[in-house]
């Protein structure tokens, strides 16, 4: 399996990771939109939950996760991206299997709009695209989400 394979398969692990917790902790069964047409129009699934697997933050590597903004091509415009991009999100789930944020939308915008976090570059894409975005350590993250899942702490 190459590492994008990899990436993706963890990425999708994950995901399923979250729709599990929102079925057993909130009793809402997530539909996913599959088609990228969809996902792109109306957001991952109907319920608006927006679902980012910070790989980094899984492994260890960083104690800070990734919030995405904006990206930047150089044939086009700049677009909005991860929480800036309009469709039907509501909430904001970012983190890894063993812990995760989970944030309502319009705290993480107002956070970005109103305290003007320093951008940084995040993933390239193979065709010149940029993803910018802003990082959040843990107390951060803390004082913005209204729920926080950690495996550590269930296991207690």
């Amino acid at each position: 399996m190459s590492n994008q394979e990899e990436k993706f398969e963890a990425a999708n692990k994950f995901q399923d990771t979250v729709y599990e917790y929102f079925a057993k902790e909130w009793g809402w069964n997530l539909v996913h939109h599959t088609s990228l047409e969809n996902q792109f129009e109306k957001g991952e699934n109907a319920q608006g939950i927006e679902i980012k697997h910070d790989q980094k933050f899984e492994d260890g590597s960083s104690k800070n996760v990734y919030i995405s903004v904006k990206r930047t091509y150089a044939y086009k415009d700049e677009v909005a991206s991860g929480i800036m991009k309009e469709h039907n999100k509501r909430f904001f789930v970012i983190g890894g299997k063993h812990k995760f944020y989970i944030f309502a939308l319009k705290d993480l915008r107002n956070y970005y709009l109103n305290d003007k976090p320093y951008l940084t570059g995040g993933f390239r894409s193979k065709g010149g695209g940029q993803e910018w975005g802003f990082l959040l350590n843990e107390k951060q993250c803390a004082e913005l989400a209204f729920e926080i899942f950690d495996k550590q702490l269930t296991i207690i």
